[in-house]
């Protein structure tokens, strides 16, 4: 499940706005065996450590956006801690 965790994060983080249904084809080529189930808790994981938003585009279409972390002066940007992930 970190794994996907962090994969499910480094593919948002750099397209910043990608389509649900996308973004688990692409999974599905890295992790054959995934479901969408196991999608959906980590997007809600993600969504609520506040580092990506998940709008309901149509009945069967959501996007998924990647929320910017303001970094303040003398702090680098930080990756989502690990104590969320499990």
């Amino acid at each position: 499940m970190r794994d996907l965790y962090w994969r499910v994060y480094e593919i948002v983080s750099s397209s910043r706005v990608i389509d649900a249904n996308e973004l688990y084809n692409s999974l599905k080529r890295m992790i054959s065996d995934l479901t969408r189930r196991e999608l959906d808790d980590v997007l809600l994981k993600l969504e609520s450590a506040g580092f990506i938003t998940v709008v309901q585009v149509s009945r069967d279409q959501r996007r998924i956006e990647f929320v910017e972390q303001p970094v303040e002066a003398g702090q680098a940007e930080e990756a989502p801690p690990d104590d969320q992930v499990q």
